[in-house]
């Protein structure tokens, strides 16, 4: 109650620290669902405070209370776009949901920042969930083809360069035989031409 007044007061600093000591409260006091009624109203103080919407949005997931999620998700998700792991939530949420199209552009736009950094496993995966809530999707298919392919090019070039390694240890084995002959056939040839 302090906390609200605060807020209505334009005391927003207060208020959102009355708010962060009574949660830490109830957490104490194991007062689970009142502290999640704390944290929806401290989430309609703050709209724009991410990390209590991931942490509100944690909760709903848990609970399974995925409509209740899709919302501060979407939020977070609009505050902060490159935050990979609540997008993937907000995907698997939208799926759950079966808010179909809206999961699809999630994965895709997950696979994409996926690959921006270098995480080709995981936008593989991303792409991956595409094709499993819609298997025609041609995008999806066409990138994971050519995904493979490039694999398949990587792994060729990179047996060669093996081959190439092993080879060339090959023959500088056997350049070394080969001179080792030769200095026994030098000292053979001056040992026979000393002893006549």
């Amino acid at each position: 109650k302090l906390a609200e007044i605060y807020y209505k007061n334009g005391m927003k600093k207060e208020g959102y620290q009355a708010f962060k000591r009574a949660l830490e409260e109830l957490k104490a006091q194991n007062r689970f669902e009142d502290y999640v009624r704390l944290m929806e109203k401290l989430a309609k103080a703050e709209p724009d405070n991410v990390e209590n919407l991931k942490e509100l949005s944690q909760i709903y997931i848990k609970r399974k209370a995925y409509d209740r999620a899709y919302p501060a998700l979407a939020r977070i998700h609009q505050q902060n776009p490159d935050d990979l792991q609540s997008l993937t939530n907000l995907a698997q949420v939208c799926a759950k949901l079966e808010r179909k199209e809206e999961a699809i552009g999630f994965f895709k736009e997950l696979a994409r920042g996926y690959q921006k950094q270098g995480l080709k496993s995981k936008a593989k995966e991303a792409l991956q969930k595409v094709l499993e809530l819609d298997p025609e999707d041609e995008l999806a298919r066409k990138v994971l083809a050519s995904a493979e392919v490039s694999v398949t090019k990587e792994e060729t070039k990179a047996k060669a360069e093996e081959e190439v390694v092993e080879l060339s240890e090959e023959a500088e084995v056997k350049e070394e035989v080969v001179e080792a002959g030769i200095e026994e056939l030098d000292e053979a040839v001056e040992e026979e031409a000393v002893i006549e």
